[in-house]
């Protein structure tokens, strides 16, 4: 029994970190909201890519974390940040105190289109960041 509760206790410390699951306020932004956007880069110096790329707290989401948005269909990487969405301006605004992820859509339209269909709070599911790079 000892040898089972042993083997049992080093394969699982060996696993692999799971993917988390966690509610979200989702925001969006787009090319004109600063000077970092307006040069198409994010805060660690990649490109921005609509759809793909998300602003976040990298306390909270470590960059290069994939961050997948399953009622949207969408799969992001966090690659941004932002003051407001360290601060959880917009989860606050609303009364909660949730994380949240700010999705780069380039163009205005379309962003302000996209977040007027999609719910203010969703689920995602984050794939820890030694797996996402």
């Amino acid at each position: 029994m000892k040898s089972l509760l042993l083997t049992s206790l080093l394969l699982s410390s060996c696993a692999l970190p799971q993917e988390q699951k966690q509610q979200v306020r989702l925001t969006v932004y787009w090319k004109t909201e600063d000077k970092w956007t307006n040069a198409g880069k994010t805060s660690t110096g990649g490109p921005l890519v609509s759809y793909e790329t998300v602003a976040v707290d990298p306390k909270v989401f470590p960059y290069g974390s994939i961050i997948k948005i399953p009622a949207l269909g969408l799969k992001t990487i966090a690659r941004d940040c932002g003051s407001a969405v360290i601060k959880r301006t917009a989860s606050k605004k609303m009364g909660k105190n949730c994380p949240v992820v700010d999705l780069y859509i380039r163009d205005k339209q379309k962003a302000l289109d996209f977040i007027n269909k999609t719910p203010y709070f969703v689920d995602v599911i984050v794939e820890p960041q030694n797996e996402a790079q």
